[in-house]
């Protein structure tokens, strides 16, 4: 029987894409950019690139905010400085904030995995503050207990350490677990490779919690 439910929080719990794509929408206002979707890929772009270099320590937080800026002002043909690319940037986050919202889905199968005694856990790359503001916002805080988040844990995923983490705090071994993300090479693949449970569940493909709950009634039949 499963003892815990890990979950990925971007693009799995949280509509990440819309919220990325409303803080877009208003950098592209306020420069006058018309294509949208050429801003949007290059925000995509210049977020996988700069994360990393944040989470290898080359980049801090602030740096990293201003060069994601940079990357997509250039896109659209335009020079920023440091401190004129750390203002767009608080256009961009205010809009980002805006979008905060949780699939449709994700809120009832919560509640009915917790209500089911199951441990609810949540492992998210990203820095400690933001994660942690996204979760308050949209009402995961009290329903999530573990949350563990690359910024304040130090490693990210794929890093095994940070899927032993969440077992350790969870006091559960990997067999009785499940892995429930969007990614297969930073949430399915690792959280297998600890003999753990995974379900990949990508929202682009029309997959929802539903479906992943089914699946899990394969692992455990009281579901």
């Amino acid at each position: 029987m499963l003892k815990l439910v890990g979950f990925d929080l971007d693009d799995t719990l949280i509509d990440d894409v819309s919220a990325t794509r409303e803080g877009v929408r208003r950098l592209a206002s306020a420069w006058g950019a018309l294509d949208l979707e050429r801003l949007v890929d290059a925000w995509q772009e210049a977020s996988a690139f700069h994360f990393q270099q944040y989470v290898n320590g080359t980049e801090s937080l602030e740096l990293n905010r201003i060069r994601r800026v940079q990357d997509v002002s250039r896109a659209y043909g335009k020079s920023l400085d440091e401190e004129a690319a750390a203002e767009y940037f608080l256009v961009y986050r205010a809009g980002y904030e805006a979008g905060w919202q949780c699939f449709r889905d994700t809120l009832s199968v919560v509640v009915r995995l917790r209500t089911q005694g199951l441990t609810l856990g949540i492992i998210t790359n990203g820095d400690g503050p933001t994660q942690r503001a996204k979760i308050r916002a949209v009402g995961l805080q009290d329903l999530i207990p573990i949350i563990v988040i690359s910024g304040e844990f130090g490693r990210a995923k794929p890093d095994p350490a940070i899927f032993h983490h969440l077992l350790d705090q969870a006091q559960c071994p990997p067999e009785r677990a499940v892995f429930i993300g969007d990614r297969l090479d930073k949430d399915v693949d690792p959280a297998r490779a600890l003999g753990m449970h995974a379900i990949h569940c990508d929202r682009t493909q029309g997959d929802s919690l539903e479906d992943v709950y089914q699946r899990m009634r394969q692992w455990d039949t009281r579901l």
